[in-house]
């Protein structure tokens, strides 16, 4: 039998009566809430901690107030012990929105003074400033919604087994649809919409696809690192991305997903460094088959870059659409520097990470809209619709997950980056992964 982590091996047991017997088919049948109590993720456990906090913050604003009766009553217009009170509430309403950033109860449970207190602390933290009354309203309603939002995402993950947490974050006080339009950006083109009715497998696509440069490279990837046991790879770490880029309110991840994975091939293959980047804005503002900060698709960036003759370093052409301004195309065919054959698609997991151990990251749309709120942790929950594109920078095969590099900053997630679960095709990272043939322009 099964030892019961309830039941010391020194009880005793009267064998005159079933009465132990007994005991143990109910420690037995209640055996989950048993584990329960215990598992520090669990519903009761956040429960019954909470309680106890709550009682041990109770029991120390009471032992503060008896300490200070005699003035508090005899007195009760002095003003140290109205502070001694005020004190002790801003540091109640603090300890409760602790709790909350920790997991330990739900934000939808603050009061509203509470929730007022956060989005100060929000503000403060953010360097978040409103131009009108009305604005900064609004963005209080929408900061109510996003942590309702919170409680559900991080629901959701512990339903499905997750590591990742999901808190208050820079994107807070937009609304879902400002969130949408300004910081995702994947649009799907009509062939390839075309092309995922009419074959089960969403990866293998017609050679024959008319908006494709050609895919017979003459000059692929090359260089084949040792992995650590073959189960890890992280290209960033390596030296072999660029840096972290933030696209601003522009919808413009798409360029960048297709502009980095050529930087990642690029500086592979030895043709530029990692101290130097090409134009993002030369994509966003010249590429006339997608939509600037409206949207676009890494393929079609591709074969813009093909047929352009090059992209020029971010040096001669710097990003200005941070705030929404898809620009002019200022390119300049003098001051290319890379360009490409063609770009290569993958078709499943397997084979993805068979190519991030072995020869570089990987350009991947995906389903983002729920990382908004992410902090930390392993992904294994997303929404269902792919809206945004990204970059595959590594890969734990051991610990299971993938290392996303994102162009929200590095004042999201992990300084930038986020993790998804591999083996369950999460976010649908499966959905579209690419990368390039590179060639001096």
């Amino acid at each position: 039998m099964e030892e019961n982590p309830l039941v010391s091996n020194s009880d005793s047991y009267d064998s005159s009566s079933n009465t132990y017997n007994d005991n143990i088919s109910k420690l037995d049948n209640s055996d989950k809430y048993v584990r329960d109590s215990d598992d520090p993720s669990s519903s009761i456990y956040k429960y019954r901690s909470t309680l106890i906090i709550i009682a041990l913050i109770s029991a120390a604003g009471l032992l503060a107030m008896s300490m200070n009766q005699t003035e508090f009553f005899s007195i009760s217009s002095s003003s140290s012990s109205l502070s001694s009170l005020s004190t002790w509430k801003s540091s109640f309403f603090k300890s409760r929105t602790s709790l909350a950033k920790t997991g330990v109860i739900d934000y939808s449970d603050l009061s509203t003074k509470e929730k007022e207190e956060l989005f100060s602390d929000f503000k403060k933290t953010y360097k978040k400033e409103y131009q009108t009354e009305h604005l900064e309203e609004k963005s209080f309603e929408n900061f109510s919604k996003f942590l309702k939002t919170v409680d559900k995402r991080n629901k959701k993950e512990a339903k499905k087994g997750g590591s990742a947490i999901h808190g208050v974050t820079i994107f807070a006080d937009l609304s879902d649809d400002d969130f949408a339009s300004s910081h995702l950006g994947f649009r799907e083109t009509d062939e390839r919409r075309m092309l995922m009715r009419s074959l089960k497998d969403k990866h293998k696509h017609s050679s024959s696809s008319s908006h494709k440069p050609t895919k017979q490279p003459t000059h692929k990837p090359t260089y084949s690192p040792t992995s650590k046991k073959g189960t890890y790879k992280n290209w960033a770490e390596d030296g072999f991305t660029t840096s972290v880029r933030d696209q601003g309110y522009c919808g413009s991840c798409w360029a960048i997903s297709a502009v980095e994975q050529m930087e990642s091939d690029a500086i592979i293959s030895g043709l530029m460094t990692n101290k130097e980047s090409l134009s993002v804005q030369q994509v966003v503002s010249c590429d006339r088959n997608d939509y600037g900060c409206h949207g676009g698709n890494t393929e079609v960036a591709y074969t813009y870059i093909g047929k352009t003759g090059g992209l020029q370093f971010e040096t001669t052409y710097p990003y200005t659409s941070y705030y929404d301004v898809t620009g002019h195309c200022k390119y300049s065919d003098a001051k290319a520097k890379i360009s490409l054959h063609g770009y290569h698609t993958l078709d499943d997991e397997d084979a993805m990470q068979d190519y991030v151990l072995k020869n570089g990251p990987l350009s991947v749309c995906l389903a983002a809209s729920s990382w908004s709120s992410y902090q930390s942790g392993v992904v294994s929950s997303c929404d269902k619709a792919v809206d945004h594109c990204v970059q595959v920078v590594g890969v734990n095969t051991e610990d299971d997950y993938w290392i996303i590099r994102n162009s929200w900053g590095t004042d999201w997630g992990n300084s930038g980056y986020i993790y998804l679960k591999t083996g369950q095709n999460t976010c649908f990272v499966t959905y579209d992964p690419t990368y390039t043939s590179v060639k001096t322009a």
